[in-house]
């Protein structure tokens, strides 16, 4: 494993509704290493990105919801104009692409190099920052600015009895799911060498995806707040940070077995990061067939999960798998046997089973049952289809129907009357219906996207090219692309809607 690998390895566990670790009470005698609480430098940051026109995720529970509002108030109320288009100038010149999870990934990791208030200085030099931070450095002292305009200290303390509600309802089953971890590897939390583990709770980001770093020393979990804990991949997170660090112990007997590097670099099912790093690749299976004998399932689905994991390029999961059902009759700790785990390895004999697995399909993961859609959806999409039939006083009709009396869809049906507005060439009424979608509560990004692309070919067919590029920045600050909408906007941005018909007149 690299040493940039090792440093600055960084992990995102999307599909996980997770977490609070155990925190405020020491699992042990001495001060404990784990611990949850919120992050002052998360919650400055995000907000932050947030009035640069990223937008929040799903809120996850009421407090969380309730937290969101009061920031979406003082941005509304104390963040100076010229301040918050910096912010938005800054979001839009540095985005990668439309893939959400990783523009939030990247402001994630800047958040955590970031000192305490009121310094808000980096904690390391330019030249130690991780790799993902470098391109949006310069987001720093916007983000002290942020914290001074909008008072967000205050803010910051109204939100701690949400934080603190949820420490005390989640701590007691976390803690028993570490302490029997702890207990299956016999390794106590006094062996952790002053290394830390710090679970960070994220009031802003998408309820539904947990974020891991690995800075050194230091290990971070970043979650938000959900009904339950996803106890699943707590396990998984803190097995890698007990068991990453032994990698480098037995840095000597993993090399010998680099040869197996081969094999799984070929599989298209693993991640890249596991087909460049054989160290990181060989962990990631040992944690995975520790998982597996924890969660003590019947000799048939065992094997099943084995098969599976095996298919999906994890093939040495079946000889750790192995080897801990050894490990379990024995008194070593896992420090001390995992060394022999890797020594043991057959290379041989892997790469043939590896080869036999070649022709086994990844099973699919089945599609969750669709929802039977409500009358009113199903209006929607009649409407839609009078549209693009050109009966457009008929499709307003059904909108209007449904924009009075379904709250959940009024944000869709103003769209579809701007729409259908805007085909009449009525374009005062489509502005109006445009803008009162995107400040619908429960307009999603696809609805705000397409509206705000809407409004700005409205504002360049009526020569306010400065207006039609403010909708269009909108919409790419969005990052959405459902049916074409980033494109649509990027193409507005590069010249005025209806420029080419001009010019052919």
């Amino acid at each position: 494993m690299s040493s940039q690998t090792v440093e600055w390895a960084t992990r995102l566990i999307g599909k996980i509704a997770y977490l609070g670790l155990l925190l405020v009470s020491p699992l042990c005698a001495q001060q404990s290493m784990i611990t949850l609480d919120g992050d002052v430098r998360l919650f400055t940051v995000l907000s932050a990105l947030h009035a640069a026109g990223f937008g929040f995720g799903s809120a996850g529970t009421p407090g969380v919801a309730a937290v969101r509002q009061q920031v979406q108030n003082a941005i509304d109320k104390d963040l100076p104009a010229e301040l918050r288009e910096k912010l938005k100038q800054f979001y839009v010149s540095h985005q990668e692409g439309p893939d959400r999870s990783a523009e939030l990934s990247r402001y994630v990791s800047l958040a955590l190099v970031l000192d305490q208030p009121p310094k808000w200085r980096f904690v390391w030099s330019h030249d130690k920052l991780p790799p993902d931070v470098l391109p949006i450095e310069e987001f720093q002292p916007l983000v002290k600015e942020f914290y001074e305009a909008t008072h967000l200290e205050k803010l910051w303390g109204n939100a701690q009895p949400t934080i603190e509600a949820y420490i005390e309802a989640q701590q007691a089953p976390i803690m028993r799911t570490v302490q029997q971890t702890e207990a299956y590897l016999r390794l106590p939390s006094s062996s952790y060498l002053g290394r830390r583990y710090s679970i960070a709770i994220d009031m802003l980001g998408a309820s539904s995806a947990a974020l891991a770093r690995n800075y050194g020393e230091d290990y971070y979990l970043v979650i938000s707040p959900a009904p339950r804990a996803n106890l699943d991949e707590i396990r998984h997170q803190f097995l890698h940070f007990v068991l990453d660090p032994l990698s480098l112990k037995y840095a000597n007997r993993f090399f010998h077995k680099q040869a197996l590097m081969e094999v799984a670099s070929k599989n298209p099912n693993l991640d890249p990061q596991f087909r460049k790093d054989f160290v990181l690749y060989a962990i990631e299976c040992v944690i995975r067939a520790a998982e597996l004998r924890m969660r003590k399932l019947p000799a048939a689905k065992a094997d099943d999960e084995l098969t599976r994991n095996a298919a999906s390029g994890f093939f040495l999961i079946k000889h750790f798998y192995t080897q801990f059902q050894e490990f379990e009759k024995g008194e070593q700790g896992i420090r001390e046997a995992l060394g022999d785990m890797v020594e043991s390895i057959d290379i041989e004999a892997e790469k043939k089973y590896a080869a036999s697995l070649a022709l086994v399909p990844v099973p699919p993961t089945p599609a969750p049952p669709k929802r039977p859609r409500t009358e009113n959806e199903k209006k929607l999409d009649e409407a839609e289809d009078l549209i693009s039939e050109e009966k457009y006083e008929s499709a307003k009709k059904i909108f209007k129907q449904i924009a009075e009396s379904d709250a959940d869809l009024r944000s869709k049906a103003l769209y579809g009357l701007g729409v259908a507005c805007s085909m009449q060439r009525n374009l005062e009424d489509a502005r109006s219906y445009f803008e009162q979608a995107l400040q619908d509560k429960n307009a999603d990004n696809a609805t705000k996207a397409w509206s705000h692309v809407y409004l700005g070919r409205l504002f360049d067919l009526e020569g306010e090219r400065e207006s039609a590029v403010r909708e269009y920045a909108g919409a790419v600050q969005l990052g959405e692309d459902t049916r074409g909408a980033l494109a649509a906007a990027k193409h507005g941005l590069e010249k005025p809607f209806g420029e080419k018909l001009k010019l052919e007149k």
